[in-house]
């Protein structure tokens, strides 16, 4: 039962708190907005302003979009706002996309490169050497 239908049924403000398990305080804040205003929703405006634009969050979408491995840090400078990278890393998980991660990539020495190289060059001719299942019945 919501707290605003059993104020309007003339239920009183503890049964309500029992039954909505909220605070006498929230009820009663509840009951006073209605009383005052005759709402039970938020104001709107209320909060927090946003610090970034809808064409702002348009920009990051597209940045992170574009080059999904990219940095808040860098999406933040290259778009030249004045926000915290954290906010430019949450505006994605906003609209439900994912971030990524780079997998590591291991250093290659000039020897390492050299035996690459060779065991590359031996086994290029192995295909041809091997013969296809489908082939052998």
């Amino acid at each position: 039962m919501k707290a605003d239908c059993a104020f309007i049924e003339g239920v009183p403000q503890r049964e309500i708190c029992r039954r909505t398990n909220r605070s006498q305080t929230a009820v009663n804040r509840i009951i006073q907005a209605f009383r005052d205003d005759r709402r039970f929703t938020d104001v709107e405006g209320s909060g927090r302003p946003r610090a970034t634009t809808e064409e702002e969050d348009r920009l990051i979408m597209a940045a992170i979009v574009a080059d999904p491995f990219q940095s808040a840090e860098n999406i933040r400078e290259a778009l030249s706002l004045k926000v915290s990278s954290e906010t430019v890393r949450r505006r994605p998980s906003e609209l439900g996309l994912q971030s990524f991660i780079a997998a590591p990539k291991p250093c290659l020495s000039n020897s390492h490169l050299q035996k690459r190289l060779m065991f590359a060059t031996a086994m290029k001719d192995y295909t041809k050497s091997v013969l296809p299942m489908d082939d052998v019945l």
